[in-house]
């Protein structure tokens, strides 16, 4: 039962990754208005370069400079070994070998389906994003047992009151 509320809540926060809804300003989460999306291409120095100096400059409502440091890369099965090679710890013998991003954190999801979007994410401690949440007081599934009476058993009821939604474009960055 854990396992499957697991999974449907990651089938949840997928499933608004991919659907790019619209911000209230009218404009898709992953955006050109919002300077958060990339041509396609793989993982590679040059890409998270990108990625990363996009989300430097992001600027917050006032027009302030924000701080919004990368964190995490997000690619889908099919990127999984291309951006393990580019996220490598290196023993570099001279600076120019050094791998700048072996401090991003890499997660394979299973769920993401096009081999050519993959997505650059801020520690949601630090900006918010891509929110999860959970009925106050009922964090996690709920599970409520009964005895059975006339037959030898035991009924088992599983309830997940969780609920998933955008709350900004700014710690984002997608690639394709």
């Amino acid at each position: 039962m854990g396992t499957a509320a697991r999974a449907f809540e990651a089938q949840q926060l997928v499933a608004k990754l991919i659907a790019n809804p619209n911000m209230s300003d009218g404009d898709p989460v992953f955006d050109a208005n919002h300077a958060n999306v990339t041509a396609a291409a793989a993982p590679s120095l040059t890409t998270l370069s990108a990625a990363r100096l996009a989300m430097r400059k992001q600027t917050g409502l006032a027009g302030e400079t924000i701080d919004v440091t990368p964190r995490f890369v997000v690619v889908p099965p099919d990127l999984e070994t291309t951006a393990e090679q580019v996220l490598a710890e290196i023993a570099a013998t001279k600076t120019a070998d050094a791998n700048p991003f072996a401090n991003l954190t890499l997660i394979v999801e299973p769920r993401l389906t096009d081999p050519a979007a993959w997505y650059v994410a801020a520690d949601p401690a630090v900006i918010d994003g891509l929110e999860y949440a959970y009925l106050e007081g009922a964090p996690g599934p709920q599970i409520e047992t009964r005895q059975g009476f006339e037959v030898d058993g035991v009924q088992i009821k599983v309830r997940l009151d969780f609920g998933a939604g955008w709350v900004d474009h700014r710690g984002w960055h997608k690639v394709g």
